[in-house]
C-alpha cells in the first residue's frame, strides 16, 4: 500500500488523453467499459461517476474514490495492479484539477484566477513594489518585473 505522498514537483501538467486514459485503457476498461457502473472509456464518462457517485474530487486526490481504490490496490483487482508511477500520475492529474486538457495559464493572468483584468495589474504592481519575481508575470520576458510588463499587461487587457 502506498502512503499518500504525491505532491507534485513536476513543471509539466498531466495530459489526460496521453497519460491518464491510456492507463484506464490498459488496466481498467475491460471491466469498467460501459456495462453499467463506472465507465472509464472517456473523460466525460469518468466525470459522470458511477454507482458510488462522483469518483474524482478535483484538486483533492486523497478524497477521490478513484485514487483511494487504485492506491489501496482494491482496483484493479488481481494481477492487473497499477504501478506506483501510474498511481502517482493519477494523483497529480486530480490535484491539478482533473482537467480534460493540461492546464495552460492565460498570458497576463498574474493572479491565476482564470481571467485577465485590473486585478492582475494590481498584483503585478505589488510584485514590482515588493521586488518579488514570478516568471509568469514577466510578460516582456526580460528577467525583471517593471513598467514594461505593466504596459504589456494593459495591452493584453485592451486586446492589443
Amino acid at each position: 500500500i502506498i502512503v499518500d505522498n504525491y505532491s507534485s514537483t513536476s513543471v509539466e501538467s498531466v495530459d489526460y488523453s496521453s497519460q491518464i486514459q491510456p492507463i484506464f485503457n490498459s488496466r481498467c476498461t475491460s471491466c469498467h467499459g460501459g456495462s453499467g457502473g463506472l465507465n472509464l472509456t472517456s473523460y466525460n464518462n469518468l466525470m459522470l461517476g458511477g454507482h458510488s457517485g462522483d469518483v474524482v474530487i478535483s484538486y483533492d486526490h486523497a478524497s477521490s474514490l478513484l485514487w483511494q481504490y487504485v492506491n489501496s490496490g482494491y482496483m484493479p483487482p488481481s494481477t492487473n495492479d497499477l504501478t506506483d508511477t501510474q498511481v502517482g500520475l493519477i494523483a497529480q492529474w486530480i490535484d491539478e484539477g482533473a482537467l480534460p486538457e493540461p492546464y495552460e495559464p492565460l498570458p497576463g493572468d498574474v493572479n491565476d484566477d482564470g481571467t485577465v483584468n485590473i486585478l492582475d495589474i494590481v498584483q503585478l504592481a505589488n510584485m514590482i513594489l515588493s521586488n518579488e519575481y514570478e516568471e509568469s508575470a514577466d510578460l516582456s520576458g526580460d528577467g525583471v518585473l517593471n513598467i514594461l510588463d505593466v504596459v504589456q499587461l494593459i495591452n493584453i487587457i485592451l486586446g492589443g
